[in-house]
């Protein structure tokens, strides 16, 4: 995580990801968010690989939804619906 970024908000961040491309805000959202979604994600899946392997599908969403993203106010609840919505996708591939 960038010591310079630490102390910026997720709005910030994601701003920043979003109108600049910066590579080191995204990096501090991971870093910030990352054992955060593996947590909640093993929670639901209780299964430590899987929970790896969908955090990282996370992040992969993440990257890809920035673009997209209408407002940049609570960041952390679009994570986690994301993360949510990640576990559902996982359970129909299972299925």
């Amino acid at each position: 995580m960038s010591s310079a970024d630490a102390h910026l908000s997720d709005s910030t961040l994601v701003a920043r990801v979003y109108l600049d491309g910066d590579l080191e805000a995204f990096e501090t959202l991971v870093e910030r968010y990352r054992p955060r979604v593996f947590n909640y994600l093993y929670r639901l899946v209780q299964d430590f690989e899987r929970s790896r392997d969908l955090t990282q599908e996370v992040f992969i969403e993440i990257a890809a939804g920035i673009p997209r993203l209408t407002s940049f106010e609570n960041i952390s609840g679009w994570i986690y619906r994301l993360a949510r919505g990640v576990v559902g996708l996982d359970a129909r591939r299972r299925r």
